[in-house]
């Protein structure tokens, strides 16, 4: 484990130690959610995640994204990759999607 990422790592694997495949899957929702955010999710991610549970997501979007986008990307592009990280950060290890899952649905907002 690298020191100081531990937020990109599912909790099962800091509660056991045993990693899978879902790590990769977990560690890619958290960095997917560090770039459009632009904030570091091992101090800022309570925030991030309560944000993207937020059950006024759409209109609170715009305050989650990075402000050195300025507003140029697609409301709802940004919204599908704010749930997809969301998807790939579920607690539950066997609810996680899988990467072929992710990068077909990363294909399909791209």
């Amino acid at each position: 484990m690298t020191p100081g990422r531990e937020a990109h790592w599912t909790p099962e694997y800091l509660t056991n130690g045993q990693a899978s495949l879902q790590v990769d899957v977990f560690a890619f929702g958290v960095v997917l959610l560090e770039l459009i955010s632009g904030k570091d999710f091992s101090r800022d991610g309570k925030i991030l995640k309560d944000s993207v549970h937020s059950s006024h997501c759409l209109e609170k979007l715009k305050e989650f994204m990075d402000p050195v986008l300025g507003g140029d990307y697609s409301l709802g592009d940004a919204m599908c990759l704010a749930f997809l990280a969301k998807g790939c950060m579920e607690e539950d290890p066997h609810h996680l999607p899988s990467m072929n899952h992710v990068l077909k649905a990363l294909s399909r907002i791209v």
